[in-house]
């Protein structure tokens, strides 16, 4: 994505997509992950358009709803000779996490969906399903988070029902787990010099 300045100069470029503003001159996007990967984990990184900071927000660390996704999604790994064929570094930890973003009533903040699928089976996969709210107050971010679809096997039909949101407050601080999933190999941002 190409940030300009009011005079439509190239300011910064952000490697991401789905870009959703959460501030004024603050955006937050899904970062560039590899494509032609075994599985695809959304991250989410919050960009200061002014200065050309940007932070990783998601995943966090110490997230227990995750938590329970890897322990489950453990306990159904491939074996090791499937794994070679696919190319699949089957790590429990690595696996399909798509993010949505959801209308939010939270002044500076912003909601989001995060759908957790582990990797294909016969009939079966472990699948998950979290809403997010996160807020910013005095230069830090919060969130708090809500099971939709606890961590359990469905079938591959994925006809899952999401539940209506409901509110919470926003009061743990939101540290980025730089090692969860699989980090981007791209840059986040690379601002112009002038």
């Amino acid at each position: 994505m190409l940030v300009v300045s009011k005079d439509l100069k190239l300011v910064n470029t952000l490697y991401g997509f789905d870009e959703h503003q959460v501030g004024p001159g603050q955006v937050v996007y899904i970062e560039n992950m590899i494509h032609f990967a075994a599985q695809h984990p959304e991250r989410l990184r919050l960009a200061d358009l002014r200065t050309g900071e940007t932070n990783e927000l998601y995943p966090i660390k110490g997230d227990s709803l995750r938590a329970q996704f890897v322990e489950l999604h453990a306990q159904h790994m491939p074996d090791k000779e499937d794994c070679q064929q696919n190319n699949d570094p089957c790590n429990p930890s690595i696996f399909d996490e798509t993010i949505d973003f959801l209308p939010s009533d939270q002044a500076a903040g912003f909601r989001i969906r995060v759908t957790r699928e582990g990797r294909d089976a016969v009939v079966e996969i472990p699948f998950q399903q979290a809403d997010y709210n996160f807020q910013q107050r005095k230069n830090q971010w919060y969130y708090c988070s809500r099971e939709l679809s606890a961590a359990r096997l469905v079938k591959l039909d994925r006809s899952i029902p999401t539940p209506p949101a409901e509110s919470c407050y926003p009061n743990l601080p939101v540290t980025a787990d730089a090692d969860a999933g699989q980090p981007s190999p791209f840059p986040a941002s690379e601002k112009k010099v002038k």
